[in-house]
């Protein structure tokens, strides 16, 4: 797919990944998000810039969250 000329939006939206993507924003799943940004072709300083504005740092992600309650 060309998404040259498209606001990440677009892109998520055109490649179907849309849905998944605020998903794991939400789930501060900070490995997925990226994971998805590079499947819409965002160069690594897009990627890094998309993850300051959803506040995702390594330190928020529930990529490796501890399950136990206590």
């Amino acid at each position: 797919m060309n998404y040259s000329g498209m606001t990440v939006n677009e892109r998520l939206w055109e490649s179907g990944l849309y849905e998944d993507f605020y998903a794991a924003v939400r789930e501060k799943r900070v490995s997925r998000v990226v994971e998805i940004l590079k499947q819409i072709e965002l160069d690594d300083e897009s990627v890094r810039m998309n993850l300051q504005f959803f506040q995702l740092t390594t330190e928020e992600s529930n990529d490796d969250a501890n399950t136990n309650p206590e």
